[in-house]
């Protein structure tokens, strides 16, 4: 899940961070550069879910055009960027959505939208992992202590990548 892990009842740890993206139509002119400024977004109609979907992605997003210093126009949406209707806006050059990772994954999305990294340390947003405060059952114990080893060994292995 993406912050902000506030339930009262839950416990939760990082367990990496991804970049954000904007996602553009195949023929937008950012769609050809290798990554994008908000300051170069700061023409664009940048189309934002409602806030209850995804507290955390909707919070950076207006962190991020504040610290730019830039005031695109904001649209506020009922969809979100990887659902059919806000792969469609994007599609149809209605705004860009910024949104977390890469994938594009709505089908024949990918054909229609490009996902271009956002510059900048601060255009990060964390993943986390959460669980019942108190957890005792072996299984969530087991797939916690799993997901932390799968990601310790992704990790060793882009290291080793990059240094060969």
């Amino acid at each position: 899940m993406r912050p902000p892990v506030d339930d009262p009842s839950l416990e939760g740890e990082q367990l990496y961070r991804e970049r954000l993206v904007a996602l553009v139509p195949k023929d937008h002119p950012i769609a050809r550069l290798r990554s994008v400024t908000l300051q170069q977004l700061s023409e664009e109609t940048i189309l934002l879910h409602k806030r209850s979907v995804s507290t955390g992605i909707y919070d950076k997003v207006v962190e991020l055009i504040r610290e730019a210093g830039i005031q695109p126009k904001l649209v506020q949406t009922r969809t979100g960027p990887y659902e059919e209707a806000g792969t469609l806006l994007v599609a149809s050059g209605k705004g860009i959505y910024i949104a977390g990772g890469y994938a594009v994954t709505h089908p024949g999305a990918s054909r229609e939208i490009r996902a271009i990294p956002i510059a900048g340390a601060n255009a990060m947003i964390g993943i986390w992992m959460a669980w019942r405060k108190g957890e005792e059952s072996s299984t969530t114990i087991a797939f916690m202590q799993s997901m932390r080893l799968a990601l310790k060994r992704t990790q060793e292995t882009i290291a080793g990548q990059a240094r060969s």
